[in-house]
């Protein structure tokens, strides 16, 4: 296929495909293709109200797709990491808005078997039923924190999202969330390049070629989950910087200019 060509929207996955593909095959990057200007039509007392949420409850989140991988998504590593910063905190929530988890019950037994054992399961919210997206974008404002210890990720719009409503966020400090997290306006996860295991490879034919990925440091995501808790107004600060730092580098005229720059090629 001589004429084909791959458009992205990260360096991350830019470069993931140069690697797999033909050299003669062009890849471009665009900036992500959609602005991130929430339109709030629930308030975050309907939603908290709705998922059995108190008012003064402290509540992280994390939105994940079963079938996207649940190794790479690695939300056992943020149950274990939920249960070590705020486990003796009766005030503080963990939610996860999952898909498809009828489709990989072994994973989805197993996350709430977990929670259990981590002494946590009373203090989990599974969300896995479909959710419109305006109620999506409402549960996340009716959150305090995003949390994403990925992996890998090839782009990361669950944290984009948070951070246009201007919610702090804790993530791995790997792949393609990089371009817009940094020290300034997210807390970022330092990790360890670790090989992938014959048993994390799920069914996923399109990530049987990784060989490894980050392995995030769990302490330190644990220590700065306390933080977030402890220092509401540290957490609003970084929240804020993150909302204003996705409305700059999402904005109009960057789309604008991306685009230019792929049609003069």
């Amino acid at each position: 296929l001589d004429s084909t060509e791959v458009v992205t929207t990260s360096d991350f996955t830019k470069m993931v495909f140069r690697r797999l593909l033909p050299a003669s095959t062009p890849i471009s990057k665009i900036l992500y293709p959609f602005q991130f200007k929430p339109r709030l039509t629930l308030s975050a007392k309907t939603i908290r109200t709705r998922y059995g949420i108190a008012p003064d409850d402290f509540v992280v989140f994390f939105n994940f797709d079963y079938r996207s991988g649940f190794y790479r998504k690695n939300p056992e590593g943020v149950l274990r990491t939920f249960a070590s910063a705020l486990g003796d905190h009766a005030d503080a929530k963990l939610v996860f808005k999952t898909m498809r988890s009828k489709d990989y019950p072994t994973y989805a037994t197993r996350l709430r078997a977990l929670a259990q054992t981590l002494g946590i399961g009373n203090r989990i919210i599974f969300v896995d039923t479909f959710v419109p997206q305006d109620e999506l974008i409402a549960l996340t404002d009716a959150c305090d924190v995003y949390i994403s210890l990925h992996r890998g990720e090839g782009f990361g719009l669950g944290i984009a999202e948070a951070m246009s409503l201007g919610k702090p966020v804790v993530v791995t400090d790997y792949s393609a969330p990089t371009e817009f997290c940094n020290r300034e306006n997210a807390i970022t996860i330092p990790w360890s390049r670790v090989s992938v295991r014959a048993d994390q490879r799920d069914d996923i034919q399109a990530y049987h070629h990784v060989k490894t990925w980050s392995e995030p440091d769990l302490h330190v995501a644990a220590n700065s989950l306390r933080k977030l808790y402890n220092d509401r107004g540290f957490a609003k600060e970084l929240g804020e910087k993150g909302r204003l730092f996705i409305n700059d580098y999402f904005s109009d005229a960057n789309f604008k200019k991306s685009i230019e720059t792929f049609l003069s090629r």
